[in-house]
């Protein structure tokens, strides 16, 4: 369309509107587009905060300047200026960083978003799609607890051969993970001690575990166990805060790290 003139109107409601007369491409012209320019309606350029969209809403383009190397677009600090895109019109923002980029003192970042998920239902279509983060009721974020890497880490067995009083787990720094077996015998205490070797009768122990005649026993000690700092030593004893070993009449099967 060739523009041949535009003009300011003023309607019956008093809205300022702009009207642009041009070519129609067979000889005659006409007026065309009448924009309201001072009015809130669907055919106007201003749009009030928190309006819902509908369809044919009237606006104007928002334009930005291709800036392959960010810098300043504008002459000093306080003047306007235009948004800057990159070669793909992705829009610039300050804090986005490389991925395995090193931190600095001072980086700027963009604040991460949480989703509350009191459900913990899914939030994202299928596997491999963007998701936000899951938060409950009181904005803690949910997490999911994996066990040490099974692969390279796995955990071991120390398991009786025959009815024992006791068994040398580890005879160094370990963490147990969990306590099972048999007793054979009357009702005793089972005692684990923070010791490379069987300690002597009269040691405290850092775990005690009182268990019925003829009875299995088993205890889990949850995903990160307990951490002995000197060794995994396991007995039986008739006496609980300190040792005082009993028959051989216990199977044990000791899972650690």
């Amino acid at each position: 369309m060739t523009v041949y003139s535009s003009q300011l109107n003023q309607d019956s409601d008093g809205n300022l509107t702009s009207s642009t007369r041009g070519d129609r491409g067979d000889g005659t012209t006409d007026w065309f587009l009448p924009v309201r320019i001072l009015d809130t309606s669907a055919l106007g350029l201003l749009k009030l905060e928190d309006a819902v969209h509908a369809s044919g809403d009237a606006g104007v383009q928002i334009l930005a300047v291709r800036k392959d190397v960010a810098a300043a677009l504008a002459g000093t600090d306080g003047d306007y200026s235009p948004l800057s895109v990159d070669a793909l019109g992705r829009l610039r923002i300050t804090g986005a960083h490389l991925e395995d980029a090193a931190h600095t003192s001072g980086d700027a970042g963009v604040m991460a978003l949480g989703v509350r998920n009191d459900a913990l239902a899914n939030l994202s279509g299928t596997d491999g799609d963007y998701t936000p983060l899951g938060v409950d009721a009181h904005g803690a974020q949910f997490v999911h607890i994996i066990p040490p890497d099974l692969a390279g880490h796995s955990p071991s067995n120390a398991t009786s051969t025959a009815y024992e009083a006791s068994r040398v787990v580890k005879a160094s720094a370990g963490t147990l993970l969990r306590i099972s077996g048999y007793n054979s015998g009357a009702a005793q205490f089972i005692q684990v001690h923070d010791k490379s070797s069987l300690p002597a009768d009269g040691q405290v122990p850092v775990i005690i575990l009182r268990v019925a005649n003829n009875t299995n026993f088993d205890v889990d000690l949850g995903v990160y166990g307990r951490r002995n700092a000197v060794g995994i030593t396991v007995c039986n004893s008739s006496t609980g805060p300190t040792k005082t070993i009993g028959a051989a009449d216990c199977w044990f099967d000791i899972l650690y790290q």
